[in-house]
């Protein structure tokens, strides 16, 4: 062997040396890698594993922050429409007549309280709410006319939403069917009061005077009685000859010497003016007396007649407010009454004074005149509540007036 031959076989063995150790760290690598490569697995599933459900609790949240929006805004869509509501005021109730041409009266009962739908009943949550509304208002005598029903609305008003303590100043009789001349005197002299038998039996006028807790305010609450729009149950008759005219009645009407010759005008033109007209006066319709003895022309043209009468006596400083008649109930009337006073008369009747009082407000400038709720629409989803046919529950009477007090404390 050469010198050049070994040096080759000794570079070949060296190179075989070399690449053996290379071999043997492949063969034990790929056990490591093969382990890497799993964990690298399970990493990346359970990385793609969390993905997935983050996305779909994304998907979740945007679901539900798209729903919470979605309700948000019907909220407040519903909030701007309560909003754009107008608070049912005495102003309130007088432009729904002048744009609708009738009484308003849509809406529901809710746990025994009537809503309307047009318009918001603000709530008389406190004593001390209607206290502060008499006082702020200087609202120290009421008026009321109109026939039994408006007795039992006396009886209601008279509770003053739980706060009153009332007194009775005077009274008519009740046991008879004639008006009391004395009730009447003072003011007026008793030599010049005619009287008559009135249908209504039991109808009494009474005034009393009622107080909150402290004395914080007194108001006077009276009613008359009425059973037509003309009534000549009570008239008076003077004469110049007999130089017996009334000269307080000239100064306050400038008329030489007056007399009254309708039960309508001895109130309105003689007893209120001189005894002192009250700042609101109730009048409660009359339809289910009417019934007996008119045609709806006939009421036309009496009813007519009356507003004109009220309007242009009554002191501007005075509200009058108008409510027209709820159903009657037939199948708990006598039966000499049912072909007399049904509803569909009633709903004329309550027709005919809508359109009389729209005309007064907007061709006679009638601003102190307001149609009250249509207690016609009101009443037929409560013909339970009727205990006689005409009379109701006095559930019935405290609702109309909270109704009342609700609306003209927010005038």
């Amino acid at each position: 062997m050469t010198h050049t031959d070994h040096a080759v076989m000794t570079t070949r063995a060296s190179h075989k040396n070399t690449r053996s150790p290379l071999k043997m760290g492949a063969k034990q690598l790929l056990p490591n890698l093969r382990c890497k490569s799993g964990l690298f697995l399970i990493l990346f599933a359970i990385i793609a594993l969390g993905i997935y459900l983050d996305s779909n609790k994304l998907g979740a949240n945007f679901d539900n922050v798209w729903l919470a929006s979605f309700h948000n805004r019907n909220m407040q869509k519903a909030n701007y429409q309560v909003q754009q509501m107008q608070i049912c005021n005495l102003d309130f109730l007088q432009r729904y007549l002048i744009k609708n041409k009738r009484f308003l009266g849509y809406g529901k009962w809710v746990n025994r309280k009537w809503l309307p739908k047009e318009c918001i009943v603000p709530e008389l949550q406190s004593p001390a709410q209607l206290v502060s509304c008499l006082k702020r208002k200087k609202i120290r005598k009421i008026g009321q006319t109109g026939d039994s029903q408006s007795m039992k609305y006396m009886a209601a008003m008279k509770r003053g939403e739980g706060i009153f303590k009332c007194k009775e100043l005077k009274r008519e009789t009740r046991s008879i069917r004639t008006p009391s001349p004395s009730y009447f005197s003072p003011p007026l002299d008793k030599k010049y009061l005619t009287v008559a038998n009135r249908d209504c039996n039991g109808c009494a006028g009474e005034l009393v005077q009622c107080t909150a807790p402290n004395g914080i305010v007194t108001s006077d609450i009276e009613v008359l009685i009425t059973e037509f729009i003309k009534d000549h149950e009570i008239t008076t008759k003077r004469n110049f000859w007999k130089g017996d005219c009334d000269i307080r009645l000239k100064q306050i009407n400038q008329i030489h010497c007056q007399d009254s010759v309708t039960t309508q005008e001895v109130y309105f033109r003689e007893y209120w003016p001189l005894s002192g007209y009250p700042d609101v006066i109730n009048i409660y319709a009359v339809h289910v007396h009417e019934a007996q003895k008119r045609t709806p022309r006939d009421f036309a043209r009496d009813f007519t007649w009356f507003i004109d009468l009220i309007v242009s006596v009554i002191p501007k400083t005075t509200k009058i407010l108008y409510w027209n008649s709820p159903h009657v109930d037939p199948s708990k009337q006598p039966v000499k009454w049912r072909d007399v006073t049904g509803n569909e008369f009633i709903k004329q009747l309550n027709a005919i004074s809508a359109s009389v009082i729209r005309k007064y407000i907007i061709e006679k400038n009638a601003t102190n005149l307001y149609p009250m709720f249509d207690l016609y629409e009101i009443s037929k989803d409560v013909l339970h509540w009727n205990t006689d046919g005409v009379h109701f529950e006095p559930i019935w009477y405290k609702t109309v007036i909270s109704l009342f007090w609700a609306t003209l404390c927010q005038s």
